[in-house]
């Protein structure tokens, strides 16, 4: 079973992300894993990029 994990700091990453995966950018994989972090200089007075109005549908934890 092979697993990929992606990790996006940015909504501008996850988008870029989302492209090369729809572009078959990346090898075959049995699951994804989409790991989202947040890099703010201060990151409790910064909402969460799932939280954010443009990243609707981003919400999940993985994908397969």
């Amino acid at each position: 079973m092979t697993t990929q994990i992606f990790l996006a700091s940015t909504l501008y990453g996850t988008a870029t992300l989302a492209a090369a995966l729809d572009a078959d950018c990346f090898r075959p994989a049995d699951r994804r894993i989409l790991l989202v972090c947040n890099n703010a200089a201060t990151p409790e007075t910064t909402p969460a990029s799932t939280r954010r109005p443009a990243s609707s549908g981003c919400g999940s934890a993985s994908t397969t």
